[in-house]
């Protein structure tokens, strides 16, 4: 085997090696964000980090036709964990024990832009809710929304704005919007409506 088909071997490794390490420090920088995020929600509602219980994970995937050669792949993304407080509330007349809250942490919408023929991604945005739910008590909240950019080929922007839509005590909701834009006057907005009701059944629609 020649020097240079070596090098060359040495060298495609060698890049792999460094690709590989650099997506996981984003995957770890990320899930690290994730988790601050979610113990900063808990601390506000005066819950241990060590008192919730993870329960699953959810994935699916769709597609949102734009046009003829345009389409935004959607994925959503949620965890699922579970607060049980078995501190009892003593009363005058009874003993209680306080609400059993089940938490989505990061219920996560992803919508990428991208060329239908060739597959070509351009640019990929998020919108992000978390809920809080208790069955028994027919209770549900949106507790904080959050959106923003994931990348933007050169040539293309993403504009993206996020808000708490809570309807009722029954029904939580998040809206968000990601904003695609390229050239001077092309655009399109993924409208993102996210709604969660008391049993914890999360569902979205993209207008």
């Amino acid at each position: 085997m020649g020097v240079d088909i070596v090098k060359k071997i040495v060298t495609v490794l060698l890049i792999f090696v460094m690709s590989l390490s650099l997506s996981i420090n984003v995957k770890a920088a990320n899930n690290s964000y994730i988790a601050k995020e979610f113990a900063s929600i808990l601390y506000d509602n005066n819950i241990d980090m060590n008192e919730v219980e993870y329960v699953k994970t959810n994935i699916t995937y769709d597609e949102h036709k734009v046009s003829d050669t345009l389409s935004t792949r959607i994925v959503t993304y949620e965890k699922i964990y579970r607060y049980i407080d078995n501190q009892i509330k003593l009363t005058n007349y009874s003993a209680l024990t306080t609400p059993v809250y089940e938490y989505i942490n990061n219920y996560e919408v992803y919508s990428t832009l991208f060329d239908k023929k060739t597959n070509e991604e351009h640019a990929k945005g998020y919108v992000r809710a978390n809920f809080r739910y208790n069955s028994e008590y027919q209770e549900v909240k949106c507790l904080s929304t959050a959106a923003g950019e994931i990348y933007a080929n050169s040539g293309y922007s993403i504009e993206t704005s996020h808000r708490t839509q809570n309807g009722t005590t029954s029904e939580g909701g998040a809206y968000g919007e990601i904003k695609f834009k390229w050239g001077i006057w092309d655009s399109l907005t993924d409208k993102i409506s996210i709604k969660c009701n008391y049993n914890g059944v999360v569902n979205y629609t993209v207008n």
